[in-house]
């Protein structure tokens, strides 16, 4: 079993914190928990995804991948489920084969309906375990054909049967099938296993359809979720990715998202993110990933934003140097960092896991504005060729101080021993609009000074932004006073 390191000591105790300067280029990197592999080779953190908050304490419970691990059969690999606010392991599950390299995780949404959510994970051996998260116990056992890549993606996506049980989605990117790696997806039955639909992508050659699959949420208003299938194509070659999204009642297709001009394998690698908000429309959107989009250069990569009422490109931001391979984001709904602004728009916890900025490949994390685009903090490795933010993930308020902290793995460090860094984040949020004397906290005085602006028609209290003051006005600052301006 790994062995752990926590750095945070005593921090639940004193509230001590510290920097791991000698990590990261940032001298104001706070980390919360340091987590170390067994050996060399193990590539602790080989995957990282945070699941639910299952003991209510505020951080997210999450996986670590170790594709690498040999305890039961070479490579065979072992997933470790941590507490968030302890940095401690609740349970571990091994790969049952040789070469297994189990670690492909994800959370799996409420399969045994008992109100918890349980998680997965696949293995290059065509495998894919599904463990209840009351206590670890199997649920399910998913086997696919060898050599078809076959859980090299799954997740849940809730309950699209009406039964009361979340189903599971399986990519299979090489599946012949149809054509040569064509690729395909598998929907299952969360209550027995069994196969409730298949779903071909592009009819192209090594589309690979079924390299990402996700849960997006209900975006055609029919109250059962919807979730996606993309496939990168043969990099930058006649097809570049395509991602679809598939109706959950139906199974048929609700639209297809395309890349841009400089786009090159799109949902290669990195999975979309559903269950955000782009555009208050009040439908579900959701983030894609191109690595190798090469606008700035070679495998620049971009970060999507896409409506999902529409389909249409809200916005897309490109990576900031060569070769960085810009643009993935937490893989599953709890791994969200959500608004962190306070402006009613999701922000992203972004990677460019194989940045050259503070060593050549040592990788890095951008928290990027979801409204403008704009990086709030950056996380940057000085290690050469460790990978971080290969995969990342938030992790829910770890340290309870009230903000959204980070989960941050470098699976290569030491010789691919790996580790995984539990990051505490910063207070990105503006200042209360309702705060108008300003001290930093809501009280009666805010709610005399409003009033004392609104009678003289001072249009510094025009929350709606229409020139004149009104009842919407009152409305908006009452909002904003109870801290709930996104209604």
């Amino acid at each position: 079993m790994p062995s752990l390191r926590t750095v945070l000591v005593l921090s639940v105790v004193t509230g001590f914190v510290a920097t791991a300067s000698a990590q990261f280029v940032e001298d104001d990197v706070v980390v919360i928990h340091e987590l170390i592999g067994d050996a060399a080779g193990d590539n602790f953190g080989s995957q990282v995804c945070a699941v639910a908050d299952y003991n209510g304490d505020g951080a997210m419970e999450f996986l670590v991948g170790v594709a690498g691990d040999d305890t039961v059969a070479n490579n065979a690999g072992v997933v470790h489920l941590y507490d968030g606010a302890t940095g401690t392991i609740i349970r571990s599950h091994y790969g049952e084969h040789a070469n297994a390299a189990a670690g492909w995780i994800c959370d799996a949404g409420d399969v045994d309906d008992d109100g918890i959510i349980d998680y997965l994970f696949g293995t290059n051996t065509a495998h894919v375990y599904v463990f209840s998260g009351a206590d670890g116990n199997e649920l399910l056992h998913l086997v696919g054909v060898g050599g078809t890549g076959f859980g090299f993606r799954a997740c849940g996506v809730g309950d699209v049967t009406g039964d009361g049980r979340g189903d599971i989605l399986v990519g299979a990117w090489s599946d012949d099938t149809v054509g040569p790696n064509f690729g395909r997806a598998f929907l299952f039955s969360g209550a027995d296993g069994s196969l409730l639909r298949t779903h071909d992508g592009p009819a192209v050659n090594a589309a690979r359809f079924g390299h990402t699959v996700s849960v997006i949420g209900d975006v055609d208003g029919d109250e059962v979720p919807d979730y996606s299938v993309g496939g990168p194509g043969p990099w930058g070659q006649f097809f570049r990715g395509q991602v679809r999204v598939y109706s959950g009642a139906t199974g048929g297709v609700l639209y297809e998202v395309d890349p841009v001009t400089t786009g090159w394998a799109l949902a290669g690698w990195q999975q979309c993110l559903g269950f955000q908000n782009f555009d208050n429309d009040g439908v579900p959107d959701f983030t894609m990933c191109d690595i190798g989009d090469n606008e700035l250069g070679p495998e620049s990569g971009r970060y999507y934003q896409v409506s999902g009422r529409t389909g249409e490109i809200i916005a897309s931001f490109r990576g900031f140097s060569i070769n960085s391979g810009f643009g993935g984001t937490p893989w599953s709904p709890a791994g969200s960092i959500g608004d962190i602004t306070g402006d009613c728009i999701s922000d992203a916890l972004v990677a460019s896991w194989r940045s050259q900025v503070g060593a050549t490949q040592g990788g890095q994390a951008h928290v990027l504005d979801g409204a403008t685009g704009a990086i709030l903090d950056t996380i940057t490795s000085n290690r050469a060729g460790v990978f971080l933010a290969g995969t990342l993930s938030g992790a829910g308020d770890a340290n309870g101080d009230g903000i959204v902290d980070y989960i941050l793995p470098a699976n290569a460090d030491s010789s691919s021993r790996g580790a995984v860094y539990v990051i505490a984040g910063k207070d990105h949020r503006a200042p209360n609009p309702a705060d108008l004397n300003p001290d930093g906290e809501l009280d009666f005085s805010d709610v005399l000074e409003f009033l004392v602006r609104f009678a003289a028609a001072d249009l510094s209290v025009d929350y709606s932004g229409d020139g004149s003051l009104d009842f919407t006005d009152v409305l908006d600052f009452l909002e904003y006073f109870a801290g709930s301006p996104c209604g």
